[in-house]
């Protein structure tokens, strides 16, 4: 597992616990599984996470049924950042099945805006 050491060493002396995770297929990411595996498990017991991410990592979160993903909060800034706009679309050739928002609530807050929504899988005809 090859990671920056210094900035590691860094972010303990600040109080940070670094729990540095295996990457996936992709080179260079994180693999979620084996991330959300390692959190759930003793010494952590993390059952509540907050994801940050753009269309890829929301994509992965929103259309894989075995990551319990149950509330979405979404910041809407006025700003483009990366290199698109989707939220989540496609994976290769792959077409995504997206859950339904149910429970819709928003706020302004400045600039920005704020979705949350409980979300809700759904089987979509083949």
């Amino acid at each position: 597992m090859d990671h920056d050491r210094q900035r590691r060493t860094a972010l303990e002396a600040q109080g940070a616990i670094v729990v540095v995770v295996p990457a996936g297929k992709d080179e260079g990411r994180v693999d979620i599984r084996e991330a959300l595996k390692i959190l759930w498990a003793p010494p952590y017991n993390i059952k509540t996470l907050m994801v940050e991410g753009g269309a890829t990592v929301i994509g992965e979160f929103l259309t894989n049924d075995t990551l319990a993903v149950d509330q979405l909060i979404v910041t809407i800034a006025p700003i483009f950042v990366g290199r698109g706009v989707h939220v989540a679309g496609a994976v290769g050739d792959q077409k995504l099945l997206m859950p339904e928002l149910a429970n819709i609530k928003h706020a302004s807050f400045g600039r920005d805006c704020i979705m949350a929504a409980t979300l809700q899988r759904c089987d979509y005809p083949k």
